[in-house]
């Protein structure tokens, strides 16, 4: 008598603790391109460290406000009204960059339990702890590189900064534009050729870690993504935040290679 009672008590609680998890929804956003961004759910911030790829978890009410807010070289500001059709899902989702502006696209859903786990994510609970301000923790206001398509020779450089970042750096004043470098590096075919004009530009300017993800993130191999960020770290502004960078490598051993190399400088 008493076990009935018990293993109907016990029966009771998980099917209340499945159906308590299961009115939630998660959501993944992500870049291609490893451009970093704050995202806020119905007006509340979710993150204040800007991150390439995030998932919020917990999400209440299946129609919620977004906003997204990149902070790299591009700033703009993506507003999107998502609608999850039922819950206990997972939906993925990117951050798309066509010509100067991202696009939000759907990429997929799939059950909670099914999701599969990215360790390069930055987790957050959903939370309503801070109204978002629509001011981005990391701002550069850019008057960027231009370059002449005929010669690739850098004609005007200024970047007027009021960036945040504290820590150390490699380079003192931000200058150049990644976006340039990247519309460059997308006329060369062959991979060595890439490489070398990589460096050849990165070597004349100063760049936050994020831009340097993104041009590093147009490499197939991965030798050649440590190659270049190693070479990089010197023209980097913000060499606190280059675990961006690490984490870009395929290996780890790359990783390992890239770490090892930055404590020994």
């Amino acid at each position: 008598m008493y076990l009935q009672k018990f293993i109907t008590l016990l029966l009771t609680s998980f099917c209340l603790t499945f159906q308590s998890q299961d009115i939630y929804n998660n959501l993944v956003v992500k870049t291609d391109d490893s451009s970093q961004f704050i995202i806020a759910i119905n007006n509340f911030q979710q993150n204040f460290q800007p991150h390439n790829n995030i998932k919020i978890s917990n999400i209440k009410g299946q129609s919620i406000t977004l906003t997204i807010h990149t902070t790299d070289s591009i700033k703009q500001k993506v507003e999107k009204q998502l609608f999850f059709e039922s819950n206990g899902k997972e939906t993925i989702s990117k951050l798309i960059l066509k010509g100067d502006h991202y696009k939000f696209r759907f990429i997929s859903e799939v059950n909670i339990e099914q999701a599969l786990v990215d360790t390069a994510q930055l987790l957050i609970t959903y939370n309503e702890d801070h109204k978002y301000e629509n001011i981005p923790p990391v701002t550069i206001k850019d008057s960027l590189a231009l370059y002449n398509d005929s010669s690739l020779n850098q004609q005007d450089t200024s970047i007027e900064n009021s960036i945040s970042y504290k820590g150390k750096t490699s380079c003192n004043e931000l200058a150049g534009s990644s976006q340039s470098i990247i519309e460059l590096l997308n006329k060369e075919i062959f991979s060595e050729n890439k490489l070398k004009l990589a460096k050849k530009e990165i070597q004349k300017n100063c760049f936050l870690s994020n831009d340097i993800s993104r041009i590093i993130n147009l490499f197939e191999f991965d030798d050649l993504k440590l190659d270049l960020a190693k070479f990089s770290y010197d023209f980097t502004f913000d060499i606190d935040n280059y675990q961006l960078v690490i984490e870009l490598l395929d290996f780890d051993s790359s990783k390992k290679s890239l770490t090892d190399y930055i404590k020994n400088l």
